[in-house]
């Protein structure tokens, strides 16, 4: 891939011509930008600048786009979940053209948000998708295998996440501990010094 700088052809005198990343991270110098090997890691937006040391300086953004057929991630290939319980699934793709994205069952069945079962979530960020589904209140029913798929023009890819059962948590409840006061009744005689009776304690 060649970039070519437009500004030396206008007639201007150009002393410097810088062509960089716009995040600014790499800056080369000369009116070509040789990009070899190019990959979806080279899609963004390229800033060409041309001085001659006399403000103002010119420039130019140029974006480059890559296609590429898509490719997908999953963060967690199993995951478990009681019965009653809620739980989300994730998926990530990158695709360029924009990838169709979508969930399955694993008969195959595609499976449509905005019920009260399930609730799919799709966001964009350039190239890159992340995908959710929610299955709400799991019964034995939901158990198994779900696909999240991805495809564009140039291909398509899914990957499998299972679900399983687990154990609902329990929850223990301390013993009531009680405490009771016995007075020893004892007969005391006036002419004895007085004093309160001994109170023992039983647990």
């Amino acid at each position: 891939m060649t970039f070519y700088s437009q500004f030396s052809s206008s007639g201007v005198k150009t002393e410097k011509c810088q062509v960089s990343s716009v995040d600014g991270v790499n800056v080369v110098d000369g009116e070509i930008l040789f990009i070899t090997k190019v990959s979806r890691l080279h899609m963004g937006v390229y800033l060409c600048i041309a001085s001659n040391g006399v403000p103002p300086s010119i420039s130019k953004r140029v974006q480059l786009k890559v296609q590429f057929p898509p490719m997908l991630s999953i963060p967690n290939q199993l995951e478990g979940a009681y019965i009653g319980q809620d739980v989300t699934l994730e998926c990530r793709t990158e695709a360029f053209p924009s990838s169709i994205n979508y969930w399955t069952t694993e008969r195959g069945d595609m499976i449509i948000s905005g019920s009260d079962k399930y609730e799919a979530v799709s966001m964009d960020n350039g190239y890159k998708k992340y995908m959710m589904l929610k299955v709400r209140r799991v019964d034995k029913n939901d158990y198994g295998s779900y696909r999240c798929v991805a495809k564009n023009s140039l291909g398509e890819t899914d990957g499998v996440i299972k679900l399983e059962e687990i154990a609902a948590p329990t929850t223990l409840k301390a013993p009531l501990q009680t405490t009771t006061f016995q007075y020893k009744h004892k007969e005391y005689d006036y002419d004895d010094d007085f004093s309160f009776p001994p109170i023992v304690l039983h647990t």
